[in-house]
């Protein structure tokens, strides 16, 4: 289980009970915050293509889907 300082681009995660590959990363580090980094992510659901903005803590941990493609 990673963090969510530990995800990679085109890596597929659970959230919220469905699975999600990570397309976009961004990093934000915010003024007069003591530590933690803030990780936005554009998620899209891979059953329906849904896209999704969220924002996780550095410290926010994420479970990686396990998914096997298929032709």
């Amino acid at each position: 289980m990673p963090k969510a300082s530990e995800i990679k681009k085109n890596s597929a995660v659970e959230y919220e009970g469905r699975a999600y590959f990570v397309k976009d990363i961004e990093r934000s580090v915010p003024q007069g915050r003591a530590g933690g980094s803030l990780y936005r992510m554009r998620l899209y659901d891979v059953v329906t293509g849904a896209k999704l903005d969220e924002t996780f803590k550095d410290s926010d941990m994420l479970n990686l889907a396990d998914l096997v493609r298929r032709p």
